[in-house]
C-alpha cells in the first residue's frame, strides 16, 4: 500500500513558467538567517503559498483537502522551494519530518517543477521506499514520515515546491 496520494497539478502548472517563478521567490526571501540556519542551503521562507503566483496553488491543495474530507477546516499551511542547482551534488541525508504535533490531521506535499531522476526517500515501517519524481505532480503524506531528498548529482536545476499543512 502506497503511503502518498497523488494529484496531477500539470493543466494548472503548465500555464506559467512556476520553475522560473520558484527560483526568483527563494532569491528574495531565503529562508533564514545564514548562520542560525539547519535548512538546506537553497530553501525559501515558508510563506510561499502568499505570493501572488503560488497562492492558486494552495487554494487548490486546500480544495483537494476540503473535498477529500468532505468538510471545512481551519487549515494551516507552510509552502517553501527548494533548490539544488544543475551540476550540485547532494551527498548527504537530510531526514527530517515536519510533524508538529499541533492538528487533528498533518500532512505534507511535493510538487516537482522540474524533470529529475532524483526523488525523495521515506522511511516507512524501517524499509526506505523511494518517490520517483514526476514533474507537476502533487504527492501528499502522513507528515510523521521521515524523508530526504534524494542524494545525487543533478545535470540540470531541481526545484521543488514542499509544505505542510494542519487540519485544526
Amino acid at each position: 500500500m502506497s503511503i502518498f496520494k497523488e494529484y496531477d497539478f500539470s493543466e494548472y502548472l503548465n500555464k506559467k513558467d512556476f520553475e522560473t517563478k520558484a527560483i526568483e521567490y527563494l532569491k528574495k526571501y531565503p529562508c533564514c538567517d545564514k548562520k542560525n540556519c539547519t535548512h538546506p542551503s537553497l530553501q525559501s521562507d515558508n510563506e510561499l503559498w502568499k505570493d501572488k503566483d503560488f497562492y492558486p496553488i494552495a487554494e487548490k491543495i486546500a480544495s483537494l483537502i476540503f473535498n477529500h474530507y468532505q468538510k471545512k477546516f481551519d487549515l494551516k499551511m507552510r509552502m517553501w522551494v527548494y533548490f539544488q542547482e544543475k551540476d550540485s551534488i547532494l551527498d548527504r541525508y537530510e531526514w527530517h519530518n515536519h510533524y508538529r504535533n499541533e492538528g487533528k490531521e498533518e500532512f505534507s506535499f511535493l510538487i516537482y517543477l522540474s524533470n529529475t531522476d532524483l526523488g525523495t526517500l521515506f522511511k516507512v515501517n524501517n524499509d526506505i521506499t523511494i518517490l520517483k519524481a514526476k514533474k507537476n505532480i502533487l504527492y501528499a503524506w502522513n507528515s510523521k514520515y521521515e524523508h530526504t531528498p534524494e542524494p545525487g548529482k543533478h545535470p540540470e536545476d531541481r526545484v521543488v515546491l514542499a509544505g505542510d499543512c494542519l487540519l485544526q
